[in-house]
């Protein structure tokens, strides 16, 4: 497949993800995976964020990510 069809459906594919209304688990899992197809990758993690206060309110981990500071410790998706 050529590399910009790949990038259009990948980045139509995202779209699609952040306009499902999933919830923030669900979310992240799919957005992983769909991001995954454009950009190979060992591990990945997500973070939320809350938007008045900018402090973090969640961390998602996924397929071997190394965190020896548990930064990334809960809850885990993976």
């Amino acid at each position: 497949m050529d590399q910009g069809v790949r990038r259009r459906r990948v980045r139509e594919d995202v779209e699609r993800v952040c306009r499902a209304g999933l919830g923030v688990t669900t979310f992240a899992e799919r957005l992983q995976h769909t991001v995954a197809r454009a950009v190979p990758h060992d591990a990945a993690g997500v973070v939320t964020l809350d938007p008045a206060t900018g402090l973090l309110t969640g961390t998602y981990e996924f397929a071997g990510v190394v965190d020896p500071s548990g930064w990334f410790s809960a809850p885990s998706a993976s």
